[in-house]
């Protein structure tokens, strides 16, 4: 469904992505522009917009995931260097057998789709090396808050404590957990699904909806949310995260009496 959904959105999905490019905007500030990484990963590459950053990156090999195979084609033309594209579900594909070891492994607005956070973090804290860094952004409860009071639907997020948490106890030292929030403005409760749909990013953009539910929704979102211009908000909460891969501790010989 996640696959299907987002490669109907591809061809639109630059046009719309007004807040995942401020999300990426605010995303690169994580990354060592400095730093030479000979592996790099990005998980859910999506049409390129952040793939085309880390293109300008000191590296040595980029890999580009995503589900959707749609997007080796329109990702690769923002590229300024060579990637090599891996397709397929991030939480199933054995990256160390494709890859090798990853000093980078960065991801935007995907994590939230995941069944299993915890064991995807377990996965990357085995493929990075020691010192990687594995950076990502994600939504934090309240992420489409105006969503799921109208229609009671929408995805379950971890709050920023519960991501530090699994990323401690997966073998990472947290070194950035930054809230944002981003406040779009709509026209009407339609442009907001419309927006949805065109970007894919949540879990009622999936759903028929009737002449009747379209019509109890745009009441209700009307009467909870339109200011005094008649806009509606939507309102985004990502969260950013930069988890670095203990270095091991050396074990020193004990004497033996």
């Amino acid at each position: 469904m996640i696959e299907r959904r987002f490669s109907r959105a591809l061809s639109v999905y630059d046009r719309a992505a007004t807040a995942q490019n401020m999300i990426i905007d605010e995303f690169v500030k994580m990354i060592n522009v400095r730093r030479h990484y000979p592996v790099v990963l990005e998980i859910g590459c999506g049409s390129g917009n952040l793939s085309r950053l880390l293109s300008g990156l000191d590296y040595g090999r980029l890999y580009l995931n995503d589900i959707c195979p749609g997007v080796v084609d329109v990702a690769s033309a923002k590229l300024s260097g060579r990637a090599d594209f891996i397709i397929g579900d991030a939480e199933k594909l054995d990256f160390r057998s494709a890859i090798g070891i990853a000093d980078l492994v960065v991801s935007t607005s995907v994590m939230q789709w995941f069944s299993d956070f915890r064991g995807f973090a377990e996965k990357m804290h085995g493929l990075l090396a020691d010192g990687g860094e594995f950076i990502f952004s994600s939504f934090l409860p309240g992420n489409f808050m105006e969503i799921h009071d109208v229609t009671g639907k929408g995805l379950d997020y971890f709050t920023v404590n519960e991501l530090k948490n699994i990323l401690a106890e997966c073998g990472f030292d947290v070194a950035e957990a930054n809230e944002g929030e981003i406040r779009l403005e709509f026209r009407s409760p339609v442009d907001v699904l419309r927006h949805i749909k065109d970007t894919g990013v949540n879990a009622i953009s999936g759903e028929k909806w009737t002449r009747g539910m379209l019509s109890d929704f745009t009441e209700k979102y009307m009467e909870r949310y339109s200011d005094s211009r008649k806009l509606v908000p939507l309102t985004y909460r990502p969260v950013y995260v930069k988890a670095v891969k203990s270095l091991r501790k050396a074990t020193m010989p004990q004497n033996i009496c």
